[in-house]
């Protein structure tokens, strides 16, 4: 196979040309590379690659977080570095062996024949997180900040029925040393019944967020969030807003607060479970590789073995390609 990267940037898809298997392709979110697998019992597997430079803040004396509230921060002792980043790599991880795509029937370039039958291997999805030396090689830097908890605690009880500061807000760029505790969430319904979230994977969320995944409102089109991100986008005065609606994506309902129960408790929401909409970093990097459309591909959260193609699937047309060019 080619050791070329192709260039996502330059990629559009050609009805005409029919199905490809490209291997590797580079972009500014992550790269990617379609491996396939030599045995007719496995699965292929989709890699997307990510490199991120994790800048330790330090020499200065505070941060500001998303909602714009400054919070005391302290150097990194090289104990306290070293357990932050093996908890970032380690929340990483949770993204692989979530979801398998299913290919569509008329796509053939992975089939391996077993004796008289041929079997059609799955797609697997993995994500690999590689911590560089140098912003100059990542795709991604993000901002490590060491929370002074203790000052933060303080300054806290001083009221306790009005908390000055609370919880550090990380984002994409900026992820503090508090965000390796995935203690519970509390979120209320769209009925105003409240439930209890038993994780919550900041540094998972705020990877994806990284790699191009949106949140769980905006991703499911909801009611709500649509109006948040409306208010943003009308710059609408904050004060006429109601306030699960103010942020714009960065809502409350936008995380799947004050929504259909349940909606939170995804990974890209306020919780930690995974659904087939999350996997949509893999379904568009895997249509660029085999020149075929997201949507062609099913996905899967139950692992699933490679399968035996009757001939009529096998040689299945996709009428796409007879499109006039």
């Amino acid at each position: 196979m080619s050791e070329i990267w192709l260039d996502t940037h330059s990629w559009f898809y050609k009805p005409g040309v029919g199905n490809l298997w490209q291997e590797r392709f580079k972009g500014k979110r992550f790269d990617s590379y379609l491996g396939k697998n030599s045995h007719y019992t496995q699965n292929h597997a989709l890699y997307l690659l990510l490199r991120i430079y994790l800048n330790p803040v330090g020499k200065r004396s505070t941060a500001v977080d998303l909602n714009k509230k400054s919070f005391p921060i302290k150097d990194w002792t090289p104990s306290g570095w070293a357990k932050f980043k093996e908890e970032f790599e380690k929340q990483s991880r949770l993204w692989n062996n979530r979801f398998w795509l299913i290919p569509p029937a008329h796509f053939s370039l992975m089939d391996n024949r077993d004796g008289g039958r041929v079997l059609r291997p799955n797609i697997a999805c993995h994500v690999l997180t590689t911590l560089t030396d140098s912003p100059a090689t990542a795709h991604r830097t993000i901002d490590a900040i060491n929370v002074d908890a203790d000052e933060v605690k303080r300054r806290d009880d001083i009221d306790d029925d009005n908390p000055l500061l609370g919880s550090f807000r990380s984002d994409d760029r900026h992820i503090a040393s508090t965000a390796m505790n995935t203690g519970r969430r509390v979120y209320e319904d769209d009925n105003g019944d409240t439930y209890t979230i038993e994780h919550h994977y900041t540094i998972a969320h705020e990877i994806r967020h990284a790699m191009g995944l949106s949140h769980i409102g905006i991703m499911k089109h909801t009611e709500k969030c649509e109006m948040a991100l409306k208010f943003k986008k009308d710059k609408t005065n904050p004060r006429d807003i109601p306030f699960d609606q103010r942020g714009g994506g960065n809502a409350p309902v936008c995380y799947g607060k004050y929504d259909k129960a349940g909606m939170a408790e995804n990974i890209m929401g306020k919780g930690y479970k995974f659904e087939a909409i999350n996997a949509e970093p893999w379904t568009k990097r895997l249509a660029m590789h085999t020149n075929t459309l997201a949507s062609d591909w099913v996905v899967t959260l139950t692992a699933l073995h490679p399968l035996p193609v009757s001939e009529k699937d096998r040689h299945a047309s996709d009428r796409r390609k007879w499109i006039a060019m």
